[in-house]
C-alpha cells in the first residue's frame, strides 16, 4: 500500500485540478463536494502513509535495540565464563562435569571453573554476584562445556567425551524476547606457553555471534595455566 501512495496522490491531484477547473468555469464560490472528498482522502492518504512509516522505524529500532542487548548478554557471561579455572583449583586432575560441593546451582558466586557453567540455564538474567540486570527483561541464557582436543584441521579443535582433553568447548547462547538468538563460542586451554605453535590460535577465546543466520566472530587472549616450570 505504501509504495503505490505516489500514484495515487498524484491521481488525486489531477482529479482535485479538475474539479477546480470545472468550478472555475461555472463561476462558483465555495469548495465542492468532490474537492473536500478528494481533500480528505489526500489528508487520509498522507497520515496513513506517515503512520505506517514511524510504526516499521519503530520495529527497526526495537531490533535492533534487543539485538545490541543480547549480543552483550552474550559476551558477557562467555568472558565470565573464560576468566575462571580450567578445572577446580582443589584439584589436580579434571572432574567430571559440574558443580562441586557447596557450589548452588541457584547462585554463580562460587563458582570457580569453567564445567560448573556446564547446564547452566536462566530465564531471569543475573549477573555473577546474583544481581538481576536491570535492562533484560524476557531474556533467556543456556550454557554447554563440552571436553575439546586440538587438531590442525579447521576450525583447530573437536569436541570429545575426554575429561583429560587439554580444551573446553563453552557455547552461550542467548535469546531475546522477540526470539532473536545469538551464539557465543569460546575454548579455555590447560596447556599454556607448551601449545604447539601451529595451534597457537587455539590459545586465544573465539567469540562467534549469529544473529539472524549471520555470523561474525572475533577473538581475544584468554588466561591459560602458565607452565610449570622446576
Amino acid at each position: 500500500m505504501v509504495a503505490s501512495c505516489p500514484a495515487v496522490v498524484a491521481m488525486m491531484i489531477r482529479i482535485w485540478k479538475h474539479a477546480r477547473h470545472a468550478r472555475c468555469k461555472t463561476d462558483r464560490h465555495g469548495l465542492t463536494l468532490m474537492e473536500v472528498v478528494i481533500s480528505s482522502l489526500l489528508v487520509g492518504t498522507v497520515l496513513i502513509t506517515s503512520l505506517s512509516t514511524t510504526a516499521s522505524w519503530r520495529r527497526f529500532h526495537q531490533q535492533n535495540r534487543e539485538r545490541e542487548i543480547t549480543r552483550r548478554l552474550a559476551e558477557e557471561l562467555i568472558s565470565e565464563i573464560t576468566s575462571t579455572g580450567f578445572m577446580n583449583p582443589n584439584s589436580t586432575t579434571p572432574g567430571a562435569f559440574g558443580r562441586e560441593a557447596g557450589e548452588l546451582s541457584t547462585s554463580r558466586a562460587n563458582w570457580n571453573d569453567v564445567d560448573d557453567y556446564h547446564g547452566m540455564t536462566e530465564t531471569t538474567v543475573r549477573d555473577k554476584s546474583g544481581v538481576v540486570v536491570a535492562d533484560a527483561t524476557g531474556y533467556e541464557r543456556s550454557v554447554t562445556i563440552k571436553a575439546a582436543s586440538p587438531i590442525v584441521a579447521a576450525p583447530g579443535y573437536e569436541v570429545n567425551e575426554n575429561l583429560a582433553s587439554p580444551l573446553r568447548s563453552i557455547i552461550v547462547t542467548v535469546t531475546s524476547p522477540t526470539r532473536q538468538t545469538v551464539v557465543a563460542r569460546g575454548l579455555k586451554s590447560n596447556i599454556g606457553t607448551a601449545f604447539p605453535s601451529a595451534l597457537n590460535h587455539q590459545r586465544s577465546l573465539t567469540i562467534e555471534l549469529t544473529d539472524n543466520g549471520v555470523s561474525t566472530t572475533r577473538s581475544v587472549g584468554v588466561s591459560n595455566h602458565p607452565e610449570v616450570t622446576p
